[in-house]
């Protein structure tokens, strides 16, 4: 029998092996894609129950999708005026330069200026500063009256017990 003999039972044994290999391949494929198609399913359903179940406790919240119009009505506004010294200053939002007599709106957290209309439709969907990502809702300042530290306490006569907070000064205190 020679060994470079190509005889017909030989080329079905390798057509067959070759079979073999095919239908495992794909049976193990089938399997793994079955068994991710199980797993994907089991996590959803997991967090839709989550979901449900924090909802039912009151525990879920909105994600905020804007400032509140009033807010975004109270940032203050000016018509704008070029320096002659100054560069050039572009709206973020439309990419456009700003120009003498129209209508800006400054960011107070951190005095950056935009068109009125370009930056109000900015807030309704985003809380931040276009430039710099600062928080674009004014800080809430409370006044305090200042506490007096047995360093710093003024001594005791008559007249202090008509005085004031305001006569004392007062601290600014940021409440974010």
């Amino acid at each position: 029998m020679d060994p470079n003999d190509n005889g017909p039972g030989r080329s079905y044994n390798l057509r067959g092996k070759m079979l073999v290999i095919v239908i495992v391949s794909l049976s193990t494929v089938v399997l793994l894609v079955t068994l991710i198609f199980i797993y994907v399913r089991c996590v959803l359903c997991c967090q839709a129950r989550r979901r449900t179940a924090l909802g039912r406790l009151g525990l879920t919240h909105e994600p905020k999708t804007g400032l509140d119009p009033t807010i975004i009505i109270s940032l203050p506004t000016f018509v704008f005026k070029q320096d002659q010294m100054a560069l050039t200053i572009e709206c973020a939002v439309c990419l456009n330069n700003l120009e003498d007599g129209e209508m800006t709106r400054c960011l107070p957290n951190c005095e950056h200026n935009f068109h009125v209309d370009c930056i109000d439709t900015w807030l309704s969907t985003n809380t931040t500063c276009p430039i710099c990502r600062t928080a674009a809702e004014p800080i809430k300042v409370v006044l305090e009256p200042a506490a007096a530290t047995p360093e710093t306490a003024l001594p005791l006569d008559d007249d202090s017990a008509e005085k004031t907070a305001e006569d004392f000064g007062k601290v600014l205190v940021s409440s974010r």
